[in-house]
């Protein structure tokens, strides 16, 4: 495993359009980049809104060469993963304060911009 960056700033920020009206989500925390082999990891812990001690650590595993983002959340209630491929659909489980539900994902496009000094990721989906 190589260390790419401690105490990153990770800034994730998320556009959802549902029936014309626009919803937006971001978050910003502190993480780590790290690559093994041709994968790159990035990890941070989301706080919840309500209580900062409580927190999900959060994996998004990147691998470039399949089009693929994996996105793995650590919770009391359960995991969530998400898949998003490029041309691929997926389901998923994902927790929500009041359980568990399936979400299906089709996945339109994924592009990886980063390195050792940063970068993006967009994923459209």
């Amino acid at each position: 495993m190589v260390v790419i960056k401690e105490d990153y700033i990770v800034e994730i920020s998320s556009v959802r359009s549902l029936d014309g009206e626009k919803d937006k989500v971001s978050i910003k925390t502190v993480g780590n980049i790290n690559k093994v082999g041709d994968k790159i990891y990035i990890t941070y812990n989301e706080y919840s809104d309500n209580n900062p001690e409580v927190f999900r650590t959060c994996i998004v595993k990147i691998e470039e060469k399949e089009n693929i983002v994996i996105l793995i959340k650590n919770g009391a209630r359960g995991q969530t993963k998400l898949i998003w491929q490029k041309g691929q659909r997926h389901y998923c489980p994902y927790y929500i304060e009041y359980g568990m539900i399936n979400v299906g994902i089709f996945t339109n496009d994924v592009k990886c911009e980063l390195d050792e000094d940063g970068g993006k990721l967009y994923i459209k989906y």
